[in-house]
């Protein structure tokens, strides 16, 4: 944490001495406070199908792929680039 804290003041510094070189005529005297906030990020990963929101389902405008081997994205990518005329 000590090394994040390190190079977002770093940074910081930084942006102020380009925005004094740009004729600002302000004064960087001390940074009172710094607050990080953080939230926890869990990416979306390729599971078992599931079936579209009714509001999404009858836009009839999303590719939404039926598979049994969890690679719903790839069938997806597939079908945009060889799209059949019909089902």
């Amino acid at each position: 944490m000590n090394e994040l804290r390190s190079l977002l003041i770093e940074q910081v510094l930084e942006e102020l001495a380009k925005f004094q070189m740009n004729g600002s005529g302000w004064t960087f005297h001390s940074i009172v406070a710094l607050d990080i906030h953080t939230i926890g990020y869990k990416p979306f990963n390729g599971s078992s199908w599931v079936p579209l929101p009714k509001k999404s389902a009858n836009k009839k405008a999303i590719f939404h792929v039926k598979d049994k081997d969890n690679q719903c994205f790839k069938w997806c990518i597939a079908r945009a680039l060889h799209p059949v005329e019909r089902d």
